[in-house]
């Protein structure tokens, strides 16, 4: 029996209507132009750099396989939650955009230097109480490679030697950092190619697999 009001059913179709939004270049014009509104948000790599070329060939004829996805509320929070009463607050899509942007440019002096010419986004305005169960969705569904990397903490950390550190991200690319050893990019290499090619794989769960599939239908219409 299929319930629309089903969590991953609702999801599923936010995500749908996401992919269905223009894809925009990464720059400052096209971020100061988008509304000032809270939402969530996919950037894409369609970059050459290793090990990222993957990336590139999934995202050739659509914009398929983001490499992070992210939300915005408009209300403050409050301990960690949303408080409705407090009205619009100061964060929307457009602002964490602009931060993430920055963090990219500062990825081309490291020691994989990436391009922010090589990154696009598409975002989606929404009511607050569906921010978070959209981003979820997302997440579960596409399996964005950036997510949990580090991608929004401010210093790397080291991790265990020969593992591949929760914050890979600010050690791969960050400025000034010591880089990874051979066995940590080997690491690296395997996790990317295994999440690219898992957003392409059948699900266990047939929820998820429905719901994976309408959004690669949504994405390449």
């Amino acid at each position: 029996m299929y319930d629309p009001l089903d969590t991953v059913n609702l999801a599923a179709s936010i995500a749908c209507e996401l992919f269905r939004q223009e894809e925009r270049p990464l720059t400052k014009v096209e971020i100061n132009a988008i509304s000032d509104s809270g939402g969530i948000y996919a950037i894409f790599y369609r970059g050459a750099v290793k090990p990222y070329r993957l990336y590139k060939h999934l995202n050739r004829s659509a914009g398929i396989l983001p490499i992070y996805v992210g939300k915005a509320a408009e209300s403050a929070t409050v301990n960690g939650l949303q408080d409705f009463r407090s009205g619009p607050g100061s964060n929307s899509v457009k602002k964490r955009l602009q931060i993430h942007r920055r963090k990219i440019d500062s990825f081309l002096t490291g020691a994989i230097p990436i391009q922010t010419s090589d990154f696009s986004f598409r975002f989606l305005g929404l009511p607050d109480a569906h921010v978070s169960m959209a981003e979820a969705g997302l997440i579960t569904f596409l399996s964005p490679i950036w997510n949990g990397a580090g991608f929004g903490s401010n210093a790397p950390g080291g991790g265990r030697p020969g593992k591949l550190p929760p914050n890979w991200l600010g050690l791969a690319h960050g400025p000034g950092a010591p880089g990874l050893s051979r066995s940590q990019k080997d690491d690296i290499r395997s996790k990317i190619s295994e999440q690219a090619r898992k957003v392409l794989r059948k699900q266990n769960d047939p929820r998820l697999e429905g719901a994976r599939s309408a959004i690669l239908i949504a994405a390449r219409a």
